[in-house]
């Protein structure tokens, strides 16, 4: 027996066609669940990773790692990774400006949970070279929607700087 799909799915759903009908010049009508990336719509594996990078800005959601991308090969796997990732956005959204900071550092940076205190020294203690720096600052302006003046940037040296940096910088709404 098919499985109908409830509202909000059917909306995203929708939206999905739409977005994919426009990007690839193609009727959404022959857009369905099963259409495949490589044999129905032709994209090539960096076609295919250019469209996914599109799709993250199109649908506000975060970045799709390196093994989410490779297990999406058809419309009804990019369905459920939007839907995922629009779950794990609500839940990241939620948590403290400190948690949305450490998440930040430790992919950055390529460090555990545990190494990142208030006290840890970018440099000293997690690792970071400059350019890591730049990243992680850059990182953090895209997160927390923020300018980080070179001025700033260059005084955050501890987890701790960056922490109460975002906590007067970033608007509280």
């Amino acid at each position: 027996m098919k499985k109908e799909m409830n509202s909000a799915d059917l909306e995203l759903f929708n939206k999905l066609k739409e977005f994919i009908a426009k990007k690839l010049k193609i009727e959404p009508e022959k857009i369905t669940l099963k259409t495949d990336f490589k044999n129905d719509l032709g994209l090539d594996h960096i076609r295919s990773l250019q469209f996914l990078q599109e799709s993250e800005n199109e649908f506000k959601i975060r970045p799709f790692g390196e093994e989410e991308r490779r297990e999406i090969k058809k419309i009804g796997d990019f369905l459920f990774a939007i839907k995922a990732k629009k779950l794990e956005k609500e839940k990241w959204d939620k948590l403290s400006i400190e948690e949305r900071a450490r998440g930040i550092i430790c992919e950055k940076l390529g460090v555990e949970e545990s190494e990142v205190t208030p006290d840890a020294h970018f440099t000293n203690d997690l690792g970071a070279d400059s350019l890591d720096m730049v990243e992680v600052i850059m990182e953090l302006e895209k997160e927390f929607k923020i300018g980080i003046p070179d001025d700033r940037a260059e005084e955050i040296q501890t987890f701790g700087d960056s922490v109460t940096y975002l906590e007067e910088n970033v608007s509280k709404n």
